[in-house]
């Protein structure tokens, strides 16, 4: 870990030599100023993780250089080091901007400590920080990503739906075997049925036709349509509110994905997908009654680290509850709007 950086503004040179070697001691970094104007210079060509000033010096005092080291470099942490009858004056300084404030000769071990607890704060915020500027990038990455498939899913829609009507026409121009040509049309038929599903799994127009609820039920239906050996459920409760488009599609996504799993693994004769509107959250709930699986060892194939990255992208959450044998309920929740 990189050594944080200190810088120590005081007009009392006993006091800057003496705080130097106790703070090195601790494996700091640390630079002395004699004044204010000085201090400044320092600020402008390196830059520093706290500084600690005094508030009594002789030309610039502690509360301007704060003020002006802040402006220089945002985010700098500033400790005031006052006398006894200068507490007012501390004070102020916390209102300008100061981060904490120690009365002199201040306890040294007093002071480590505080230091301490300002870098954990600083390392806190540097983590936020980190994770809204990934989660920013995120959210513009499932917007391209999901942009792209609308472009794929219309493209494909488009020139294949023309093609296939005009290779049925001239198949029916064309004289032969008859039983050729019905196997001709019904391969045709099953390339059509591909390439619709094929579209719809890029990206369903029916989101932008029919809404978000609706879409949800007919995903649940067109399920039940061809897995016939699984009875599925669509329940909605609550009071609509409204979504943002990229937590739609990303519940879209999530749902997709159970569904797909409950086919090909669960073995489940009943899935319930329950869509919650509980303001300020929207719940989707997927619980089939499969054969369960163990969440710490499951295989990859069943897309669960998609799912939580999915969700974790736009804020979300995900979590899967499962037992073998007991079905497995996936529940994906984010925040909402009210109508």
């Amino acid at each position: 870990m990189t050594a944080k950086k200190i810088l120590l503004v005081d007009d009392d040179p006993l006091a800057l030599k003496s705080l130097r070697r106790e703070l090195e001691q601790e494996k700091f970094l640390v630079e002395t100023a004699d004044s204010g104007e000085s201090a400044l210079l320092l600020l402008e060509n390196d830059g520093f993780d706290l500084a600690i000033t005094d508030l009594l010096m002789g030309g610039m005092d502690g509360i301007a250089f704060l003020q002006e080291a802040q402006r220089r470099q945002p985010g700098l942490a500033v400790f005031v080091l006052t006398g006894h009858g200068d507490v007012e004056s501390a004070i102020e300084a916390m209102r300008r901007g100061a981060d904490d404030y120690l009365l002199k000769p201040c306890d040294l071990d007093e002071l480590k400590l505080r230091i301490a607890r300002c870098f954990e704060k600083q390392e806190a915020l540097r983590q936020v920080k980190l994770y809204e500027k990934v989660r920013h990038l995120s959210l513009r990455l499932i917007g391209v990503v999901e942009e792209e498939h609308k472009r794929l899913a219309q493209s494909l829609q488009d020139e294949l739906g023309e093609l296939l009507p005009s290779l049925r026409y001239r198949l029916e121009d064309l004289s032969g075997n008859g039983a050729e040509q019905a196997a001709i049309g019904n391969l045709l038929d099953q390339i059509g049925k591909i390439v619709r599903q094929t579209s719809n799994q890029l990206r369903p127009d029916t989101l932008d036709t029919l809404g978000f609820q609706p879409t949800l039920a007919w995903c649940v239906d067109d399920f039940g349509r061809h897995h016939q050996g699984t009875s599925p459920t669509f329940l909605a409760v609550g009071s609509p509110c409204k979504l943002r488009a990229e937590h739609e599609i990303a519940l879209f996504r999530v749902l997709r994905e159970a569904l797909d799993n409950v086919a090909h693994h669960a073995a489940a004769q009943e899935v319930v997908v329950r869509l919650i509107f509980s303001y300020p959250s929207v719940i989707l709930e997927i619980k089939d009654s499969g054969v369960g699986f163990s969440p710490e060892s499951a295989p990859e194939g069943l897309g669960l680290r998609g799912m939580r990255e999915r969700m974790a992208g736009i804020g979300g959450t995900l979590t899967i509850h499962s037992r073998q044998p007991g079905g497995t309920t996936i529940r994906a929740e984010v925040g909402c709007e009210p109508n």
